[in-house]
Parts: structure tokens; C-alpha cells; sequence
């Protein structure tokens, strides 16, 4: 397989992922690089037993939550 062919299938799979990157297991968190990333974690809870990992420094000033998806690793 060539390499052009294989640069088409990882960006095949990566486009329409919910966040910026990763699968939402321990090897390979969610991404959580943007506001955008970081409302869609808030909106989804079925999400919130996946991995995630913050990858950048974002800024909520302004921004209203009603349900707060960070929380203690419970893990044992």
C-alpha cells in the first residue's frame, strides 16, 4: 500500500469524530483541543465513562454548564 493511500484512510477515519482526535480508550483518548470539544464532552454523557485527555489550554470565560463532566479518576 502506498503511502498516499494510506495518509486517505486515516484521514477518512479521523473526519466526523466527535472530538479532536483519539477513540475514547485508554491507549488512545478523546482529544479535548477546543471550546467546541469541550461543549460536546458537556452534552454528551454517554461519553463520560470514556478516556479523554486535554491537549490544549482552552478558555471558558463566558461559558455556562449545567451538568460538570469532570470528575475524580475512579478507576482502581
Amino acid at each position: 500500500m502506498s503511502a498516499a493511500v494510506v495518509m486517505a484512510v486515516l484521514a477518512g477515519s479521523v473526519s466526523g469524530a466527535p472530538y479532536s482526535g483519539g477513540y475514547g480508550m485508554i491507549g488512545s483518548p478523546y482529544q479535548i483541543a477546543s471550546v467546541t470539544d469541550f461543549q460536546t464532552l458537556s452534552a454528551t454523557p454517554t461519553d463520560w465513562n470514556k478516556s479523554f485527555i486535554l491537549t490544549a489550554n482552552i478558555d471558558l470565560t463566558g461559558q455556562t454548564f449545567t451538568q460538570a463532566p469532570i470528575a475524580p479518576d475512579i478507576r482502581a
